[in-house]
Parts: structure tokens; sequence; C-alpha cells
């Protein structure tokens, strides 16, 4: 059974340099695990990442709805699972649900989480998260 983690933090909180010393010190102890970063860029010749490229696609909600989505889908099927092992998560499906939790009153909020889980169904929710909330010099530390 494979069990996924994700860290997930605002920017600049440490947390990807966390999730690589996690990663760091599963290989030095030679501990299986699989790396997914769902947020990343895709195929870079995919026209949604030709188009994230242009300013003037910045900021408009639906065209970042379906790129984080094709990005998470993306990685979860590139994505190499040993089994048994952890998966370690730069951040989630959860940073899409809550990218837009304001913009979603009551049960608009439950409609918006089912449209995330639809849309990205190769990449399930995370088993656990770790909430990074460090200046970035104490991450370090």
């Amino acid at each position: 059974m494979t069990t996924y983690i994700a860290f997930e933090g605002i920017k600049g909180s440490g947390r990807s340099t966390v999730v690589e010393g996690v990663r760091r010190e599963l290989r030095r102890q030679g501990l299986p695990f699989a790396a997914v970063d769902p947020m990343r860029p895709g195929c870079l010749h995919h026209p949604l990442e030709l188009m994230a490229r242009c300013e003037s696609f910045r900021g408009i909600d639906s065209f970042e709805e379906r790129l984080y989505r094709y990005r998470a889908n993306y990685h979860a099927r590139s994505l190499m699972r040993p089994d048994g092992a952890l998966v370690i998560g730069d951040r989630s499906i959860l940073t899409t649900m809550v990218s837009r939790w304001h913009r979603t009153e009551g049960l608009g909020r439950r409609c918006w989480v089912e449209a995330c889980l639809r849309g990205a169904p190769a990449l399930a929710p995370p088993d656990h998260v770790i909430w990074i909330d460090l200046p970035p010099g104490e991450a370090l530390r």
C-alpha cells in the first residue's frame, strides 16, 4: 500500500527546502519513495504551458484551473510508484482546492472540491498533509 504525504505552505515558507531535505534523507537511507510536484510545469510544448508564459493569461481563473489540472494529471501519470513506497509531494491537489476557496460560499465550496477531484483524477488527494509555516531561515536550520 502506498502512502502519499504532501507538504503544503505558502511561497517562501521553506516548503520546497523541507521537501528536498526529506527526499535527500530517504535516498540516504535507501528507502523507496516517489516524488511528485503537481503544480510544476508539465510538457513545455503543451498548449496550456505555452499560454502560461503569456502575461495576458495570468490571473484568469478558468485558465489557471485548466492549467493546474493539466499539471496535476501530467505529473501523476508519470509518477513511478514503487510498491509499498511513500509518495512525497511538494504541494498537492489541495493547493488547487484552497486557492479558489475564498471565491466560493456554502454549498459552492463542496461543489468546488468535487470539481477539483473530478478534474485531476490521476492524482488522488494526499493521505497526510504537513503544513509548513516557517520563515525560510528557520526551515533551513
